[in-house]
């Protein structure tokens, strides 16, 4: 188990970016980013609620009103694919994270290709960071069109 100090100062929402690496080369192994506050949620565990016996109401939430405010970011991305494997590379050039981007991937037509299935989605990359993902697409996906969105990104395309 890890304490983590305390920090003085810190704002009502924050991050906590969390990276395993092994010891001999320094090779990332896992990371885990957490959105946090410091208003914690309140449970109310004497409320019994029928018919969820597994369910705990919330008296009050965690205020992560902060990240409404995020400054937009810009990102640089390119794709590769072959046969049915792509390659996404995600750069975020900025001094500013990149929070909660999705991935997806368009036919011509503007429908989503589905099932494709990612290494991992829905992740925040911090300035300067950049991260490759793999999506392995159905057989018949040959014209593409991959995007990325998030909580501070506008939507956009990407090209090969």
């Amino acid at each position: 188990m890890l304490d983590l100090p305390e920090c003085p100062g810190i704002s009502e929402a924050y991050f906590l970016d969390l990276r395993l690496v092994d010891r001999k080369g320094g090779t990332e192994l896992d990371q885990n980013l957490y959105w946090l506050s410091t208003t914690p949620d309140v449970l109310d565990y004497k409320a019994k609620i029928e018919p969820w016996a597994f369910y705990t109401p919330t008296k009050s939430f965690a205020d992560l009103r902060l990240l409404n405010s995020l400054a937009p970011v810009d990102l640089e991305a390119s794709y590769e694919l072959t046969g049915n494997n792509l390659r996404i590379a995600l750069h975020n050039p900025g001094t500013r994270l990149a929070f909660f981007l999705e991935l997806g991937v368009d036919s011509p037509s503007g429908e989503s290709i589905l099932p494709t299935f990612w290494e991992d989605n829905y992740i925040t990359l911090l300035p300067g960071e950049t991260r490759h993902l793999l999506a392995a697409l159905p057989q018949e996906a040959k014209e593409i069109t991959p995007w990325i969105e998030g909580w501070n990104v506008k939507r956009f395309s990407l090209k090969g």
